[in-house]
């Protein structure tokens, strides 16, 4: 794997991910290896793949090996199914009913000012400029011809998922081998963005909504979640003063001692948003023989819970339904002016549109 990002950084400059090449300075003899400056001891320095001399490249074997593993991926008719489900249905952002929902962050500079980033193109987006150019173009990608895609096009896919300037991921790294080949904790550590130095505040919240033409910010809330809640050292999910929620789902073990709960639940319905907590599940004997279930506790915030009772009709599904009233309106007018005939296989009842 480190081979192969060591391939993708050297190709993709824009990336800024030289500090990341560090195959060419493990050091056999002392058993050490030298990232950002500092040289660390590291567990095995045992890496009979790794050719001193050209560090990046795959042998015969690991070739044959991601070979195999791109044809098992792209032949896989489940994979590609969800894939199929995942790119038509799903979205970088989502608004709805005045909530903007977007998985972990908005990239920012350390003053606070949106982040403008190149992928690739050689134009720097930020905000949701950003967010709209990479929706686009992982869809184009997708439905592309495979002969049509460019491999550095193909590097978007994984700089998302742990570029330091990713609104999907908001580190400066992802330190893999630092946890598995090295001691020290201090290596182990992944900077986050500056959008969590903000993400309390009022202000980043309504420039936020605002950049994503949300005007309305007082019954608006932002929803994301990728950075687990601590709230076992008092941490509060409801951030910015209730125009932020974080409820990112927690349900593994890994991150369970961290949070000191198994993650948060959005409730949404027309009294206002809920936040459920759940406790870990401890394991199906405890469920069968004591009846020890998830137990979930429902948090409501009184500034949540106190925006009025939604109609359908102050939904996006009530805009929806009133642009259908009134293009039905508008083809029974036309109707009774003539301008439509009837069709003979139904026959058009006259409603006088002065009676509704």
């Amino acid at each position: 794997m480190h081979k192969l990002e060591g391939q993708l950084i050297m190709r993709n400059p824009n990336y800024k991910l030289d500090h990341r090449l560090f195959l060419d300075t493990i050091d056999r003899v002392n058993s050490t290896v030298t990232i950002d400056g500092i040289t660390y001891p590291i567990k095995d320095a045992d890496f009979p793949t790794i050719n001193p001399d050209d560090p990046y490249t795959l042998s015969d074997e690991e070739e044959t090996i991601i070979n195999e593993l791109r044809d098992s991926f792209l032949n896989s008719p489940t994979l590609q199914k969800h894939i199929k489900f995942f790119i038509d249905k799903g979205e970088l952002y989502r608004i709805e009913n005045n909530n903007l929902m977007f998985h972990a962050l908005v990239p920012l500079n350390e003053d606070g000012s949106f982040k403008a980033v190149d992928f690739g193109d050689g134009v720097p987006r930020s905000g949701k400029q950003m967010f709209d150019y990479i929706d686009a173009e992982v869809k184009r990608l997708y439905f592309a011809e495979p002969s049509m895609r460019k491999t550095h096009e193909l590097d978007l896919m994984w700089y998302l998922w742990c570029g330091p300037d990713s609104p999907l991921f908001g580190k400066n790294k992802m330190t893999t081998f630092e946890r598995v080949e090295i001691d020290d904790s201090k290596s182990h550590k992944e900077k986050r963005n500056a959008y969590y130095k903000y993400q309390d505040t009022k202000d980043l919240a309504i420039r936020i909504l605002n950049e994503f033409g949300i005007t309305d910010t007082d019954r608006a809330v932002i929803v994301n979640g990728h950075i687990p809640v601590e709230k076992i050292n008092g941490e509060n999910p409801i951030k910015a003063g209730g125009s932020l929620i974080v409820i990112d789902g927690g349900f593994s073990k890994y991150y369970q001692k961290t949070t000191g709960i198994a993650g948060y639940t959005l409730v949404y319905d027309s009294r206002g948003l809920y936040i459920v907590a759940h406790e870990p599940f401890v394991s199906f004997e405890k469920a069968i023989r004591e009846n020890m279930d998830i137990h979930s506790t429902t948090e409501v915030e009184n500034i949540l819970a106190t925006k009025g009772q939604m109609r359908v009709s102050d939904c996006d599904k009530g805009v929806e339904l009133r642009e259908q009233i009134r293009q039905l309106e508008m083809l029974i007018a036309a109707f009774e002016c003539g301008l439509i005939k009837e069709n003979n296989r139904y026959r058009m009842v006259k409603v006088p549109l002065n009676n509704r």
